[in-house]
Parts: structure tokens; C-alpha cells; sequence
């Protein structure tokens, strides 16, 4: 394959301490456990510094996490446990701003992101795809993600006609933005390039029309997670389930240049019912605005995609074959994910057509 991927990876399982930041810690007997942690910590909130290095991350919830310190050169048996506050850990970011109109452009993959409008944890995600595709998320050991302006929609990250209908109302104070649709409009064909969207799927079951729309008969595949797992890997990363509008009457939020691409067409896409993981890089400017870099989102893209490392391992359930595979499909798909020990997650569509 002759494409140009970019690469990136989620929430580390390892901590830095930088001994700068003076970070507070419980020191507790070892531990796996997050509820023994979280009992103690609910118990003693009074915290010790954390001594600076690095940490292996055991566990953690939006409140706590479990810590084990990593001393290098040496076995790696620690006899303490640090119990510390999850979002202490993350950076807290600054906001940078594009080059020609007052909305927030970066993505901090250092800090926890909302996850918006999520399903329940334990809600099935699907996603439908050709088997090319499913040796390719093996191989590279993630999940690619799709540039927005290479998607079929031609709506993808715009604004509504009710943002321009009602502009004047909503930006009464704000004169610039009041006047500015056509430079939004043109900012955001800018960004789609810099942003990368995987799609799935939320569903207790499968989809007639997702086999149909999305893999090609008798060769395709689905692989089921769960939105848990999803969000275990990608929690400062911004995922939401799209809001599925109508264009001419709903107002499509301009705050930050994110929010366009959580919005599609009611009328040709709400059956989708999608859940997206939206991660967008820019081209930094080397002009500071505000104490905050500026980007500039004109610039041209040399990645045809975005690699989202996630050991498949660690967030695939199921591997199903489409409803009309053969039995020697079957067979193949085995034998490939054999290679990388997730052949015992392949299985035959149950769905009856």
C-alpha cells in the first residue's frame, strides 16, 4: 500500500513525574485493585508528594488513579502502590487559535477530553469494513482514521443555513463573528483537511444496510467492541455520537472547530446512529497570539490518514464475516488473524438476512 499514514497513540500506560510539578500521591500497601484504592483514598485525602520519575499505570477511573513506580536498572517489583488524582496527571492545556477567526484548534492529548452525547460503557460499537482493511488495522496495530474532506458528505464540518439565518441574533455583541459566516465557511474547508474521523457503529446487534453500504458481498468483515474498551483507549481524545439535524433550521455550534463535525443530515444519515473518534492536527504558525500559537489550516496535508494505535488485542470482542462469506472466507480470515493471536475472536455472522 502506497499510502502515507500518520501515526499516533493514545492515553500511555506510562506516567512521567517531571519533579517541577509538585504532584500529591497516597502511598498505600501494592495493589491491583481500584476499589481497595479508591476505599483508602476516600479515607485519607490528606496526599504525600509523589516522588518524581516514571509510572506504570495500573487502573484509573475520571477520579483516581492507580500508580506503580518504575525504578529502571532494577527488577520491577515496587512494594507500594500510589493512589493520585487522575486529573492532576494531565496536563491542563492552552487554548491556540486559527489563524484568522476565535476558535480554539488544538487537540491536547495530554489532558482528559469529553467524550459527547456517549452511549452507555457497555454498548455494542461496530464497524464494517472490507478484509483489507481489517489486515491493515492487525498490521498496523490501530485504527485508521479517515480525512474529512476525502468523505462523501459534502455537509462534512460545515455550518447550517441557520447559522447564517440567525447569526445577527446569536453574536449581538460580537460584530466580527456577527458578519463572519463566509470566513467561518472558509476556515472550515481549511481544517477539514487537518481532521481525522474513525467511524463506528452503535448497535445491540448487526445491520442489513451496513453490510450492504459498507463491504463488498461475500468479502467483508465487523469488528465489535464495546464503547468501554473505546473509551478506555481514548480518553484525551474527543469521540461523540453525531446529532443528526436538519441544515436549514438547526444551529450548528462555532465555539471550536470540532463541534461542526458532530453534526450530519437527519434525513440521509440518522440511521447510521454513528459514534466518532475526531482527532484534528494543525500546522503550527510560528507568530503567538495571546501567549497561545497560531495555526495555519491553509496549508496542504501530506498524510492521507492517521494511524490511532490501539492494540487490537485489547479492544476487539468479536471478528464477524459477512452474512453471505463462504466457508473458505471464513478459513482465511482465521488463518490471517492467526498470525497476530485474535483468531479465536473470529466467528460467522449470526444475522439472518
Amino acid at each position: 500500500m502506497d499510502t502515507e499514514y500518520e501515526t499516533i497513540n493514545c492515553l500511555t500506560e506510562i506516567v512521567t513525574i517531571d519533579p517541577k510539578r509538585s504532584l500529591g500521591g497516597i502511598p498505600i500497601e501494592r495493589t491491583h485493585s481500584l476499589s481497595d484504592a479508591r476505599s483508602v483514598y476516600e479515607r485519607c485525602r490528606v496526599p504525600s508528594r509523589l516522588p518524581a520519575g516514571k509510572y506504570f499505570l495500573v487502573a484509573h477511573d475520571d477520579e483516581i488513579a492507580l500508580l506503580e513506580q518504575m525504578q529502571f536498572g532494577r527488577a520491577f517489583a515496587p512494594h507500594l502502590s500510589w493512589i493520585a488524582e487522575t486529573k492532576r496527571l494531565l496536563q491542563t492545556s492552552r487554548e491556540i487559535y486559527s489563524d484568522d477567526l476565535p476558535i480554539v484548534v488544538e487537540q491536547d492529548l495530554t489532558r482528559p477530553c469529553v467524550h459527547h452525547k456517549a452511549p452507555a460503557y457497555f454498548c455494542k460499537l461496530w464497524r464494517y469494513m472490507d478484509r483489507w482493511k481489517l489486515e491493515n488495522i492487525l498490521q498496523e496495530g490501530g485504527l485508521f482514521l479517515g480525512r474529512a474532506d476525502r468523505f462523501d458528505d459534502d455537509r462534512e464540518g460545515s455550518l447550517s443555513f441557520a447559522n447564517l439565518r440567525y447569526r445577527s441574533e446569536v453574536h449581538r455583541d460580537d460584530a466580527r463573528m456577527a458578519q463572519g459566516y463566509k470566513r467561518y465557511c472558509d476556515e472550515l474547508r481549511n481544517i477539514k483537511r487537518h481532521t481525522y474521523i474513525g467511524s463506528w457503529r452503535i448497535d445491540e446487534t448487526e445491520n442489513a444496510r451496513s453490510w450492504r453500504d459498507y463491504t463488498n458481498a461475500g468479502d467483508g468483515v465487523a469488528i465489535q467492541t464495546t464503547y468501554y474498551k473505546i473509551w478506555k483507549r481514548t480518553q484525551t481524545i474527543f469521540c461523540a455520537s453525531v446529532e443528526y439535524i436538519d441544515y436549514d433550521e438547526t444551529w450548528v455550534v462555532e465555539s471550536n472547530s470540532v463541534s461542526p463535525f458532530m453534526y450530519k443530515a437527519k434525513s440521509l444519515f440518522e440511521w447510521e446512529h454513528e459514534f466518532r473518534i475526531i482527532i484534528q492536527q494543525f500546522p503550527r504558525r510560528e507568530w503567538i497570539f495571546r501567549d497561545a500559537p497560531y495555526f495555519d489550516c491553509s496549508q496542504e496535508n501530506g498524510n492521507d490518514g492517521l494511524i490511532l494505535r490501539i492494540d487490537p488485542k485489547r479492544f476487539i470482542d468479536r471478528i464477524v464475516t459477512n452474512p453471505g462469506a463462504s466457508d473458505r472466507f471464513l478459513k482465511e480470515v482465521k488463518d490471517f488473524a492467526r498470525k497476530y493471536a485474535v483468531e479465536d475472536l473470529v466467528t460467522r455472522s449470526r444475522f439472518d438476512e
